[in-house]
């Protein structure tokens, strides 16, 4: 599955989630794919939850803990990323 089709199942996946989603709530999305990074994601779930008609606000943002390092040469390295969502 390339990125753009991830990126939309990430779409279908938050709009649901947000659906359900008490409000005011929180809302945590993460992703291990190298392919998608936090701008992409970041994007995914703006495009969600205004298809969700949902105002929200960024968090906090997350990555790997510090026993799995990423390496400044190998970008790959650096795969997992997540989004705090405040769901107002």
């Amino acid at each position: 599955m390339g990125a753009p089709k991830a990126l939309r199942h990430y779409e279908k996946l938050l709009n649901s989630a947000a659906q359900l989603c008490a409000s005011p709530g929180w809302l945590f999305v993460a992703s291990c794919t190298y392919s998608i990074g936090e701008r992409e994601l970041s994007g995914a779930a703006s495009r969600a939850l205004a298809w969700a008609q949902r105002e929200h606000r960024l968090a906090a943002t997350s990555r790997q803990a510090a026993d799995h390092p990423g390496h400044l040469m190998l970008p790959e390295s650096q795969y997992l990323k997540g989004l705090l969502l405040h769901l107002l």
